[in-house]
């Protein structure tokens, strides 16, 4: 969770660079829209296999319990966080070349590719490899639902763990949205300012969600 907090943190950080973009109604340098672009996008690409480590985590913990203490998986666990942010790094230093970006048009209230050579191709990894993983994590929250159905667990352990793992699939679910919505609303939503400017929203609640289920699910902390 809080490795997913960081992810976030960076997301929130560049959307708020573009709230500054859209009251100048500049985005001052073609640099500095790249490297806030680039930071979103790199909080972006993190999140996704960090997901799938947090619904493999819950498949483990509700699966065998002793597991989610075990030494064990120590390394295989720090090998995954490691390659997330590895993900993430090449697509930053993609971004920070001059053959793709992810920019913010304040006229357009959005962010967006450029039309740069690699654009095209990164956009598609970017969109397959973030719904591969989210396909992923729906099949383990399906797993785990089942489990969690034929063998009914102790109510202590039970309720915490329901708890979290409501967290997590609103979490994927809502983050399978905002990747769906965001690559394909020209299919079934018109291109104007408004739908740029929900669609815009619709991401900037995305990195928020984790504090605020945190919150709403456990009121004593």
């Amino acid at each position: 969770m809080v490795n997913l907090g960081v992810a976030d943190s960076c997301q929130l950080l560049a959307q708020a660079s573009a709230g500054i973009f859209t009251l100048c109604d500049s985005s001052f340098t073609i640099y500095v829209n790249k490297v806030a672009g680039g930071v979103l996008q790199f909080g972006w690409m993190a999140s996704g296999p960090l997901t799938l480590i947090l619904a493999v985590n819950r498949l483990f913990s509700i699966w065998m319990p002793v597991a989610e203490e075990s030494p064990r998986l120590s390394v295989p666990y720090k090998i995954a966080l490691g390659v997330s942010w590895l993900i993430a790094v090449v697509f930053f230093a993609s971004y920070m070349t001059p053959y793709t970006a992810v920019l913010y048009f304040p006229e357009q209230f959005a962010w967006n590719y450029d039309n740069g050579p690699w654009s095209e191709f990164i956009s598609s990894c970017e969109l397959y490899g973030m719904f591969a993983v989210f396909t992923l994590c729906g099949l383990i929250y399906a797993i785990i639902f089942v489990r969690m159905y034929r063998f009914r667990m102790q109510a202590s352990h039970s309720s915490r763990e329901l708890r979290i793992l409501v967290q997590a699939v609103i979490i994927s679910g809502y983050t399978s949205s905002c990747l769906i919505t965001w690559h394909t609303y020209q299919y079934f939503l018109p291109d104007t300012k408004i739908t740029q400017f929900c669609l815009n929203m619709m991401n900037i609640i995305n990195p928020s969600i984790n504090p605020i289920l945190y919150l709403m699910l456990n009121p004593f902390v």
